[in-house]
């Protein structure tokens, strides 16, 4: 399961879904059908994605890196979590 994240930073600049919020959207839809996987909610740092935010990559950087303990309420259902992660130019997935 995707965040969304590049669409809700890119129009939005903020995440309007709470990571508690998220979870639980992960679980609902665990419940329901075979999802074995989630993306965790990102950050990107695409130069016009951190103007939208407001934020540096040094500040987005930690949040970047921190996985909210309500997403491990998604994994202890039995949801792996995915955290992307850029590397230059080239994203992989972890």
């Amino acid at each position: 399961m995707d965040s969304g994240g590049f669409t809700e930073l890119s129009t939005h600049g903020r995440w309007r879904t709470s990571p508690r919020q998220y979870a639980d959207e992960i679980n609902r839809w665990k419940d329901n059908g075979n999802l074995v996987a989630a993306v965790t909610q990102d950050l990107m740092c695409e130069p016009f994605i951190l103007h939208k935010t407001g934020l540096t990559i040094e500040e987005r950087s930690p949040m970047r890196l921190s996985i909210p303990s309500s997403m491990f309420y998604a994994c202890e259902r039995g949801v792996a979590l995915l955290q992307l992660v850029t590397r230059s130019k080239q994203r992989i997935t972890l």
